[in-house]
């Protein structure tokens, strides 16, 4: 059970490290940055928080700094910390779905961060909960 959710957090930070350096560094791949920024064009007309006024480059370089900030916590953090990157991630995820259906893209756009939640999920609620009530029998009995 310790190497699923090694290997899960692993995932969850290679995908959300790369997908938030992506939107701040333009030499990493400079035709998906441009594909970026046309799609974050298309989703500052839907996007969950569009009364904030963002420009669509602020919204994405945004999204990439929580990313890259939250996803090592993942691994690195404590308790609290995990907790906390693990839901500021899971938002970010359900507010991108959010958009993409707002925008009426395919049913195929969904899989990749459908596939994402999941995995938040697992980690959060499956592999982190049982430990937590372990952890808390344990000190019990002590």
């Amino acid at each position: 059970m310790a190497f699923l959710k090694l290997f899960v957090r692993v995932v969850l930070v290679c995908l959300f490290v790369f997908a938030g350096a992506v939107k701040l560094v333009p030499n990493i791949s400079q035709e998906l940055y441009e594909y970026l920024t046309k799609e974050y064009t298309k989703f500052a007309t839907v996007y969950p928080l569009k009364h904030f006024e963002l420009e669509p480059r602020q919204y994405m370089q945004i999204a990439g700094i929580i990313e890259v900030i939250c996803a090592p916590l993942l691994i690195i953090g404590s308790g609290f910390l995990r907790s906390l990157s693990s839901l500021v991630l899971t938002v970010i995820t359900i507010a991108a779905i959010y958009t993409i259906r707002g925008l009426q893209y395919r049913l195929l756009s969904f899989m990749p961060l459908t596939i994402i939640l999941g995995l938040l999920l697992l980690d959060r609620y499956i592999l982190d909960g049982g430990n937590e009530v372990s952890d808390k029998k344990k000190t019990k009995r002590s």
